[in-house]
C-alpha cells in the first residue's frame, strides 16, 4: 500500500475475557485486521481477577456500540455467579463478544414477581448477582428497582 510503519494508523485495542484464566486482556489488532472468534489471546497487561463480594451489582451496559462498556463492568459480568437480565439473548450477544460465559437468568416486567424471590434467596445465601438491562443503567425503566428495594430491606449489599 506504499505506507511505512511510521505513517500507519495506531493499532486498535480490544478488551476480551480469556476463557481459561477468566482475566480481562488487551489484544492489539493491527489496523485493518479483525480478531476472529477463538483466536488465541496473548497479553501480559491483564488485571488480576478476584472473587467479588456477595451482593447485587448494578451494571450499566452500552446503549449504542457494544465496545462502549467499561472494563469494570466486564470484570463484574465475568466474575458474578449469575447475571439477571431483561433479555438473555440480547445480553448473550454482548457477553459472547467478550467471551463471558456466566450463567444468565431472565428478569423482566413479565416474570419479575415470580423470579424476584429466587434472586433474593440466592443473594441472602451469599451469591453474587449482576443486574443488567438491555441498554443503559438498570433501574431507570425496568423492574430492577423492586429487586433493589427488597434487597435493601433485607440487608443485602447493593454495589453500583
Amino acid at each position: 500500500s506504499g505506507r511505512n510503519n511510521a505513517t500507519r494508523p495506531i493499532a486498535k485495542a480490544r478488551r476480551k475475557i480469556c476463557k481459561t484464566t477468566k482475566e480481562l486482556t488487551t489484544v492489539e489488532i493491527p489496523f485493518g485486521e479483525r480478531l476472529t472468534a477463538g483466536a488465541p489471546i496473548d497479553s501480559n497487561d491483564s488485571p488480576p481477577t478476584s472473587k467479588l463480594a456477595a451482593g447485587l451489582y448494578i451494571v450499566a451496559t452500552p446503549i449504542g456500540h457494544a465496545a462502549d462498556i467499561t472494563i469494570r463492568a466486564l470484570q463484574v459480568l465475568n466474575s458474578a455467579d449469575l447475571i439477571a437480565c431483561e433479555n438473555t439473548r440480547h445480553t448473550g450477544k454482548l457477553l459472547a463478544r467478550y467471551g463471558i460465559t456466566t450463567r444468565r437468568t431472565s428478569y423482566n416486567d413479565i416474570n419479575a414477581p415470580r423470579v424476584r424471590p429466587r434472586l433474593l434467596r440466592l443473594l441472602q445465601n451469599g451469591s453474587t448477582i449482576a443486574l443488567v438491562c438491555d441498554a443503559g443503567t438498570p433501574l431507570i425503566s425496568d423492574p430492577g428497582y423492586r429487586l433493589v428495594r427488597e434487597a435493601i430491606a433485607t440487608g443485602i449489599s447493593i454495589i453500583p
